[in-house]
């Protein structure tokens, strides 16, 4: 059976390289992103499946393979917008390039390059020239773009090796950031107006806007006044509370636990215990090595990316669960250096299943007793699933009719009931909407080839809902769904 799932996971994989490869080719930008997000979901399917199945070495090998192809896919999207001169959709397409495939040096020192130019800045021009195209209306968004650039060579500089290139652009860097500073003029609004900032009442609006997590909400609501009031005694002149904000979330899968913690730093920067505000997010991939004496170096780097923000550890039971020569307490013991070190400019969050990461917690002691902040994230009821499924068609642009609905209610309160504690949550719906979405695209498709028209694009009818409801009675897995639908399409 594993090897049934990882041989239809490979084949999928090779007919999707196939389809996205042609449509690079005619350059069809509407069916390049038609498959990117198959190959996206794929991903999580193959991620999904390395943490439950036997063969997660096979499985590695196939994410790994994924990425790769993904790289590519959007490092060669980034060459045509160049081409196009749409320097910004090119920006984004270098960046996203590095997230699936960033060992590769030259990747960092494209977008540096692609990151300029979307400022009309380039290293090969005097910097009095390039200064013309700075001024007090860009002058924020230019100096964020040059420090991107400057972290992007240093970066390849030190996967790759130190060359002149290298030495030129980051002496070129330096130039126009001094250039930038040493400027009368423009010296006055390089520091960021705080009217501009993001209010704390603004985010905590945003939050309350979220679905259900009413105990959630009340908790973090009592952070931030824990927070402020220290702030009141503090300008007062009585002893204040040693800020502790680390954090641990429990929860079940799609409970809403990494959009919590982005409005969380959000929240620390709107208060100012944060100066940059912005969420890392990590897993023990991103933090163990495979020799001695790695591990530390890898975790100091992502501690380093986070610093002036928040650090999330997803499935942080994970970083101890395996042997005694694991290294993951190697990444454990550097975490709690910098939770100690760091507390005026780092916030921690380790997240994880309830039970585990209670079991995590007990068998760190000197963890345990450096977080205060226990936030449990319960499941969703089936109409606050609906409700979220309401919100997802909002943004996919779609709309489902009243049968469908009653349908997709249906579905849900049987998965709720079977898998009380792994039904999946939020990711639930996100998944039956997308697998909805897969089998519209491969009926339409099918229609217009058999000649009829007037079709609505937009509406997710009983009829695709039932094949979906039916799937699943049958334990059709959401990856075998999705393979049925391309096949038919």
């Amino acid at each position: 059976m594993q090897n049934e799932k990882l041989h239809l996971l490979q084949h999928s994989f090779d007919d999707l390289i196939e389809d996205i490869e042609g449509s690079l080719q005619e350059e069809n930008e509407a069916m390049i992103h038609y498959h990117l997000l198959r190959a996206y979901r794929m991903r999580t399917r193959i991620q999904e499946f390395q943490r439950t199945e036997a063969q997660s070495r096979e499985y590695q090998v196939l994410k790994a393979e994924v990425d790769k192809k993904l790289a590519e896919w959007h490092i060669w999207l980034a060459k045509l917008f160049e081409q196009n001169h749409d320097i910004e959709r090119a920006e984004l397409h270098r960046l996203t390039a590095l997230q699936y495939h960033h060992e590769l040096p030259e990747n960092y020192f494209q977008y540096a390059h692609v990151t300029l130019r979307k400022n009309l800045l380039k290293v090969d021009r005097e910097i009095t020239e390039n200064m013309d195209y700075v001024n007090k209306s860009n002058v924020h968004e230019v100096l964020a773009a040059v420090r991107r650039a400057k972290f992007a060579v240093r970066v390849a500089e030190s996967e790759g090796t130190k060359t002149d290139q290298t030495n030129y652009v980051l002496g070129w860097i330096d130039e126009m950031e001094k250039a930038i500073e040493n400027d009368k003029v423009l010296s006055q609004f390089t520091q960021e107006n705080p009217e501009e900032s993001e209010s704390l009442e603004q985010v905590l609006a945003e939050m309350n806007q979220l679905i259900g997590l009413h105990e959630v909400k009340n908790s973090v609501k009592e952070i931030s006044d824990w927070v402020v009031f220290n702030r009141l005694r503090q300008d007062q002149g009585f002893k204040s509370d040693d800020l502790s904000l680390h954090m641990v979330f429990a929860g079940n899968p799609g409970t809403g636990k990494t959009t919590v913690a982005r409005l969380i730093a959000r929240i620390f920067k709107a208060l100012g215990v944060l100066k940059k505000g912005h969420l890392v997010e990590v897993d023990r991939g991103d933090l163990v090595a495979e020799y001695v004496g790695q591990t530390a170096v890898k975790t100091g780097k992502k501690i380093q990316e986070a610093m002036d923000g928040v650090l999330f550890i997803d499935e942080a039971y994970s970083l101890t669960r395996s042997s005694q020569n694991d290294f993951g307490i190697e990444a454990i013991d550097t975490i709690v250096k910098a939770m100690e070190d760091n507390r005026q400019r780092l916030v921690i969050i380790f997240a994880g299943y309830p039970k585990e990461m209670d079991a995590f917690l007990k068998s760190n002691p000197g963890l345990r007793s450096r977080i205060k902040n226990h936030i449990h994230f319960h499941d969703y009821t089936v109409d606050e699933l609906m409700d979220i499924s309401t919100l997802l068609l909002q943004e996919m642009q779609y709309k489902m009719e009243k049968d469908a609905q009653d349908i997709l209610r249906n579905i849900l309160q049987k998965s709720v009931l079977k898998n009380p504690h792994t039904h999946g949550n939020g990711r639930l719906v996100r998944n039956i909407l997308e697998d909805a979405v897969l089998n519209k695209a491969s009926s339409t498709v099918s229609d217009v080839n058999n000649g009829m028209t007037g079709i609505d694009l937009s509406l997710l009818d009983a009829d695709i809902m039932r094949v979906i409801e039916r799937e699943m009675t049958e334990g059709v897995s959401s990856e075998q769904r999705r393979s049925r639908a391309i096949e038919s399409h």
